[in-house]
């Protein structure tokens, strides 16, 4: 595990300022976890010691109970948002330690800023890299199961991940058919089409069963509890373009015998999901000055409490095409952003005696609509006889099934779980009339 001495984390502070880095002791008031984070300071000048950035990674050092496992984003810049499901998958999984490079792979002539070239041995992402598998590789990963940790329950469950060495997964990202092909080779595109949402590569092809290492195997099955269908570099043509062997971080774990690294490369379409809007700020004013509610919420906490200890919600079928009509109109909004279509919503929503809010769940940073009956939030709470539904809409997901849940179905674990499989909407409803 990470030190937490303050001794020593002085003398790591006191090490890392040489180099222009400071070290920060983060809480995640959402989960209560606790994080080192070394980082680069400030670019201002006037920070002594480091006038310039170097622009040699970001790395995020789990304190406490975490899984033997290493999150690498070696491109954020270049493998668009490999940087943002990273950082989902590190707090998913309970991971150990995040990787996170800085500059842009094609930054330097030749790739020289590019930190995975076999050629650029000397880089802070290496020797980060390099570290943690001493370190971990002479440890015995057998911590009790503590009471609350997800890593080490989750462990427990499987036959003991920590017993099973050392694993770091770096996070990649891949186009499913090769457009440069087009017009060079007779082969049919449909032949080195990839329809798999990730493939795991462990550098050399290997076939399904023995030759797969049980914690990838373990890997595989947290992947797919999200939903995501998995395919392994197994030298096939389809897969060839998988084969990593010149891959630095790969080179060192295979030559010295120190854990297993593995590829997670993931299909454009699925990283799409993983995608920050940057003007949330500014998207946050406007809806405040359209008149629509918009909050900051650990939404698998707030949703329940939304509707616990609550009378039926009634549905009845006169409301049903105004519903429909209004996830239609945030499907429209998200595919053109014009906020005429949420006003459009807002004011059908008002006639059916709901509300429209916006929200961003604090943990996984993913934007939603939330339309609800006004009855739900404003006391004193009458609902006999009214009609009602509580419709959560993701708005970084267009495609896939309608979730529906009854109000006595809503808990913490149910949310979180809709939230973390990325799921487009979610509606709450009872029975009909009764």
């Amino acid at each position: 595990g990470i030190s937490q001495d303050s001794n020593e984390l002085d003398i790591i502070a006191s090490a890392a300022a040489a180099l222009g880095y400071e070290l920060v002791d983060y809480t995640y008031v959402v989960t209560g976890d606790r994080y080192l984070i070394l980082r680069e300071k400030s670019e201002d000048p006037t920070v002594e010691g480091n006038p310039h950035r170097r622009y040699w990674g970001t790395y995020v050092f789990k304190l406490g109970d975490s899984r033997p496992m290493a999150i690498e984003v070696p491109h954020p810049l270049s493998e668009v948002n490999t940087f943002e499901m990273g950082v989902q998958l590190f707090e998913h999984l309970g991971a150990q330690v995040l990787l996170i490079a800085s500059a842009h792979r094609e930054a330097q002539p030749n790739f020289e800023a590019d930190v995975i070239v076999a050629e650029n041995r000397r880089n802070m992402f290496q020797l980060v890299h390099q570290v943690i598998l001493r370190e971990n590789s002479s440890r015995s990963h057998t911590p009790p199961v503590s009471e609350g940790s997800r890593a080490n329950k989750h462990d427990a469950e499987n036959g003991g991940i920590h017993r099973d060495g050392y694993l770091v997964t770096q996070v990649r990202g891949f186009r499913p058919y090769m457009p440069y092909l087009r017009g060079i080779t007779d082969q049919r595109e449909d032949e080195w089409l990839v329809d798999a949402d990730i493939v795991l590569s462990l550098g050399k092809e290997v076939a399904y069963g023995p030759d797969i290492p049980a914690k990838v195997r373990r890997l595989e099955q947290d992947l797919r509890d999200l939903g995501y269908s998995i395919g392994y570099f197994d030298g096939s043509k389809k897969y060839i373009r998988f084969a990593t062997q010149g891959n630095l971080q790969y080179q060192f774990a295979e030559t010295h015998n120190m854990g297993t690294l593995v590829h997670l490369w993931v299909n454009r379409d699925i990283r799409n999901l993983y995608q920050s809007h940057a003007d949330t700020d500014r998207l946050t004013i406007l809806l405040k000055k359209m008149g629509i509610r918009t909050e900051r919420q650990d939404l698998s906490q707030w949703l329940p409490s939304l509707v616990e200890d609550r009378e039926p919600l009634l549905d009845r079928s006169t409301y049903s095409g105004k519903f429909a009509e209004m996830i239609e109109l945030a499907q429209q909004y998200q595919d053109l952003w014009n906020v005429a279509y949420l006003l459009r919503l807002r004011r059908i929503a008002k006639g059916i005696g709901h509300r429209l809010a916006y929200v961003v769940d604090q943990a996984s940073h993913q934007e939603y609509l939330v339309i609800y009956p006004r009855w739900l939030r404003d006391p004193p709470f009458v609902s006999q006889g009214k009609a009602g539904r509580v419709i959560l809409i993701n708005l970084h997901v267009k495609n896939g099934p309608v979730r529906h849940l009854r109000p006595d179905e809503i808990n913490s674990a149910a949310i979180a779980n809709f939230i973390k499989k990325r799921e487009p909407v979610l509606v709450i409803s009872g029975g009909g009339d009764s």
